[in-house]
C-alpha cells in the first residue's frame, strides 16, 4: 500500500501520528509520497527515528521540501540503518556538499538502497566527488 499526502500541511499530531505508524511492524505501508510538503527539523525527527525500525516502506519521496543538510543528516543516519527502504527521492532541495559527504557514508554502508535522487540540488563537483567514490 503506498500513501500519497503530497502538499500537505502537517501538524505535531499529524507528524507523531506518522511516526507511529512507521513503527509499527504492522502496518503494510511499502511507499510514501511527501513532496511539497515543506518538513521542517521538528518533523523530519521523529520520522527519521521511525525509519531505524521500519521494515516495511520501500519507496520515499521527500522531493521539493526545502530540505537542507542539517535536518536531513538524521535522515541519513536513519538510512544506515534501515534495511528495507531501496529508493529516496530527495530531487530539487537545498542539498550541497555537505550533504553530499553525509551521503556518500550511507552509500557505502547500505546495500539495499538502489535509488537515490539528488536532481536538482546545489551539489558541486567537490559533493560529487565523494558520491562517485562512495559508489565506486
Amino acid at each position: 500500500m503506498s500513501l500519497n499526502v503530497r502538499n500537505s500541511k502537517f501538524t505535531k499530531h499529524s507528524t507523531d501520528y506518522l511516526a507511529k505508524m512507521l513503527n509499527n511492524q504492522d502496518t503494510m505501508l511499502t511507499g510514501l509520497c511527501l513532496k511539497y510538503c515543506f518538513l521542517n527539523f521538528e518533523q523530519i525527527l521523529p520520522f527519521s527515528n521511525s525509519l531505524r525500525n521500519n521494515k516495511n516502506l520501500v519507496k520515499l519521496d521527500l522531493s521539493n521540501n526545502g530540505l537542507k543538510p542539517g535536518p536531513v543528516r538524521f535522515l541519513l543516519d536513519s538510512l544506515q540503518v534501515n534495511m528495507s527502504l531501496s529508493e529516496v527521492n530527495l530531487h530539487g532541495n537545498f542539498l550541497d556538499n555537505e550533504f553530499a559527504v553525509d551521503l556518500s557514508y550511507v552509500l557505502e554502508k547500505n546495500q539495499v538502497l538502489y535509488k537515490v535522487d539528488i536532481s536538482q540540488n546545489p551539489i558541486g563537483p567537490e559533493g560529487a566527488k565523494y558520491i562517485l567514490n562512495a559508489l565506486l
